[in-house]
């Protein structure tokens, strides 16, 4: 997300960030702090063979980070946000901000059959919630997104072959779209995951 941030900026944006994560390393690097919400990791408790631990360390750990996010929401009090975090956009539905979506990891990619659902539920309830939802590809013929998604390039800074971090930020007043339909203004606050 640090590509689209920049991007923003280019236009005039002022721009922040959050998400923590493996991701920080590339949002410092790049020049940016970053607020980090409380960490939530599904794929190590449910893959690693304790099911236990995801009631008794994601379960909590969710609700930690969207009180983070609707924390974070409500002190930069931002005109939108952009996300692939669930748990931002569930904060964002919750306190009102309008909510992009741009998500690479739709449900067709999963072949566990509760990893898919997981992917399924809060697929759907991204769409359902977004303004907007896009699906980022590296290939366009690729027939796993729903109908009603937009489809857009991979998203990457200038130079880099693979994406840096899972995406989520916010974008001030949407007075204005380009074609993409991604919301534009002069100022905006980012955040990755």
């Amino acid at each position: 997300m640090t590509a689209i941030a920049q991007a923003l900026e280019r236009r005039g944006a002022a721009v922040r960030l959050a998400g923590g994560g493996d991701g920080s390393r590339f949002v410092a690097l790049n020049g940016y702090d970053e607020f980090e919400p409380t960490p939530v990791d599904y794929i190590d408790t449910y893959q690693g063979d304790a099911p236990h631990r995801v009631l008794t360390e994601s379960l909590p750990a969710t609700a930690a980070r969207i009180r983070d996010y609707v924390g974070w929401l409500r002190r930069i009090d931002p005109d939108a946000l952009v996300t692939d975090d669930m748990f931002a956009a569930m904060a964002a539905a919750r306190v009102g901000t309008p909510l992009y979506v741009l998500k690479h990891d739709l449900p067709p990619l999963y072949d566990d059959p509760v990893e898919r659902a997981g992917a399924a539920v809060h697929t759907r309830f991204q769409r359902s919630a977004a303004r907007a939802f896009f699906f980022p590809t590296v290939r366009p013929d690729a027939d796993i997104a729903p109908d009603d998604v937009t489809r857009v390039p991979p998203v990457a800074l200038p130079g880099t072959t693979t994406p840096t971090a899972r995406p989520t930020w916010s974008v001030s007043r949407a007075t204005s779209r380009r074609s993409t339909g991604w919301p534009t203004d002069s100022r905006a606050t980012a955040a990755t995951s």
